[in-house]
């Protein structure tokens, strides 16, 4: 199950979707504080079980990586297609450098250890 790591990705987009619409100006003030309210409002979520995010990267199935995948394609929406397909990309290739960074760290142990 991945819902915390979920919750916290909601949390980063709403950030970063919050920072964006701030930006368009050239400078972020107080007036902007309408923009960030949906961070604000998932803020609790994101973070109320972000000790279990390590946990749900490191057991998640190939069915959970993609639903991942998906649900950030689905909430990440730049004005820049180029430039979210390539965040789109990245993230991806972390994932999958992240899985192969446990297979190293795993590799010889048994479940016994």
């Amino acid at each position: 199950m991945i819902k915390e790591t979920k919750e916290l990705l909601k949390f980063g987009f709403s950030l970063m979707k919050g920072i964006t619409a701030s930006l368009e100006d050239k400078k972020i003030t107080l007036g902007d504080y309408p923009n960030f309210l949906g961070a604000l409002m998932s803020a609790g979520a994101g973070f109320g079980g972000i000790e279990k995010v390590a946990e749900e990267l490191s057991n998640r199935t190939h069915a959970e990586t993609k639903e991942l995948l998906d649900f950030a394609r689905a909430e990440f929406d730049l004005p820049d297609n180029e430039l979210e397909i390539l965040i789109e990309d990245t993230l991806e290739k972390v994932l999958g450098i992240y899985d192969l960074a446990l297979r190293w760290k795993n590799r010889g142990k048994t479940t016994e250890e």
